[in-house]
């Protein structure tokens, strides 16, 4: 497939996975995701794989608290959660990586450093009223 001999690797060590970090039960939501469960536990990485319209995104995004859930439970280390929103999510220590980064995951505008701090932006900033006071927000500076 590569088109030439690849060299011998070494075994991959294993490395022992912990307790269940996080476990869904029979979520659903939309029309798509009908009793989706699994579990995760510390250590481990899941991938969720299936065809264009297969539910797997609006598995993630009702997780990740972008969509609302109509069934189910999530259980963050062993206690239920109910995440309303993605803020909510990353307070709990939740992150996503979505599938199409360009446009749901990344301000293309705004450097890697404050692409990095949009989820603490509220902790880093001094605010008034609600608002971002100019000079300390850094979020839409322009590159020099």
């Amino acid at each position: 497939m590569v088109g030439h001999d690849l060299p011998e690797r070494k075994a991959e060590v294993k490395r022992p996975v912990g307790k269940v970090a996080l476990r869904v039960r029979n979520l659903r939501t939309g029309e798509r995701v009908r009793d989706v469960s699994f579990a995760v536990r510390s250590g481990e990485i899941l991938g969720i794989a299936g065809l264009i319209g297969s539910g797997r995104t609006e598995t993630m995004m009702a997780i990740f608290g972008e969509t609302e859930l109509t069934g189910g439970r999530v259980l963050l280390r062993g206690q239920k959660v109910e995440i309303r929103s993605p803020i909510q999510a990353v307070k709990k220590g939740i992150g996503l990586v979505p599938e199409n980064r360009i446009t749901q995951g990344v301000i293309l505008i705004a450097s890697i450093r404050n692409n990095i701090t949009l989820p603490f932006v509220s902790k880093l900033a001094r605010r008034r009223a609600g608002l971002f006071r100019p000079r300390h927000t850094i979020i839409f500076r322009r590159p020099r």
